[in-house]
């Protein structure tokens, strides 16, 4: 986990957490709305309130409205998401940047682990989709229909939180680098054409992936 410890202007200390590299490449959408995803993080200092969520959707996909999302924070139960701690609406623009909702009712968390989740508001395809960057994600959480599961089959989920007086200003901290991203464009162009045409004939399933990500792979395999 990637985490920046900050002394607030109270003096109250916070911290500003996540896992992602910054940069966003493809994004995922269940088909139904009122389901999750989420990514755990293990308290820097106990008994922390999260004071700001923010998380990153994909520009104009599955459709070209954004209808938000609401944000939850989880405490821990046994190694699972536990007590629903919070539920806030985030407002989503598809700025290809975080988006942030300011918790002004926090609730502190008295477990080691908690959760911060994407409830998707919406069903296919009038939803905003969730955010990923390029590399599998270790610490991914999917809530599907009541139930909670680990997964790796993701890149990190694009869901950051702050904690105490530090707010999304004060990062997002040390740990998150550019990728050769930009590099691969012309390449990446070329694949997007003919993979968009190949996944066109193939069958759905849930949930539903954005098709640049198969691009993404298929241009990593080249280098």
């Amino acid at each position: 986990m990637l985490c920046m410890s900050v002394t607030g202007d109270s003096g109250e200390d916070g911290d500003y957490y996540y896992w992602d590299d910054g940069v966003m490449v493809s994004s995922w959408v269940w088909y139904t709305g009122g389901n999750y995803w989420a990514v755990q993080f293990d308290q820097i200092h106990g008994y922390e309130r999260v004071s700001w969520i923010g998380a990153m959707t994909y520009p104009d996909w599955p459709d070209e409205t954004y209808q938000g999302c609401y944000v939850h924070a989880f405490d821990d139960l046994g190694g699972y998401p536990g007590s629903n701690l919070l539920r806030e609406y985030l407002p989503l623009t598809g700025s290809d940047e975080f988006e942030w909702v300011e918790i002004t009712d926090y609730v502190p968390i008295t477990s080691d682990a908690f959760y911060i989740a994407f409830e998707q508001y919406g069903n296919y395809p009038s939803t905003d989709a969730m955010g990923v960057d390029a590399e599998a994600g270790t610490h991914n959480w999917t809530g599907y229909q009541g139930s909670w599961s680990p997964t790796t089959l993701f890149g990190d989920f694009m869901i950051r939180c702050c904690t105490g007086d530090v707010d999304p200003g004060d990062g997002p901290g040390p740990g998150v680098v550019a990728t050769s991203w930009g590099e691969l464009k012309a390449a990446y162009a070329e694949l997007e054409a003919r993979i968009l045409g190949d996944r066109a004939t193939q069958p759905d399933s849930p949930p539903r992936n954005h098709p640049k990500n198969d691009a993404w792979r298929a241009i990593r395999n080249l280098y």
